[in-house]
């Protein structure tokens, strides 16, 4: 999968995503924003807004979308990145 299909897929996803889960914004960093990705990157997602619907949101988030993308999923909320974690993914942030 390239960058540009998986932000097509990803912006394909962006209403159900905030209809199921609660996600309101998200960017990708990570191998395939800066372009580096194999058959083996796993895709990383920050989570900028979200009201959560639950406790699990983010868990079923992430299987959600491991299985419509068939590759590892890595998310998170950036408000609860440490500084120098959020200071370097930051710069590679593609918006979706």
């Amino acid at each position: 999968m390239t960058t540009n299909e998986l932000l097509v897929t990803l912006d394909s996803l962006k209403d159900e995503l905030k209809q199921k889960f609660g996600i309101e914004e998200m960017a990708l960093f990570g191998s395939y924003a800066r372009g580096e990705a194999t058959e083996e990157s796993d895709v990383d997602i920050a989570i900028l807004q979200m009201h959560l619907k639950d406790a699990f949101a983010i868990i079923d988030a992430r299987e959600y979308l491991m299985k419509v993308l068939n590759k590892n999923v890595d998310i998170g909320t950036f408000k609860s990145m440490k500084t120098f974690i959020r200071n370097r993914i930051k710069k590679d942030f593609i918006y979706v």
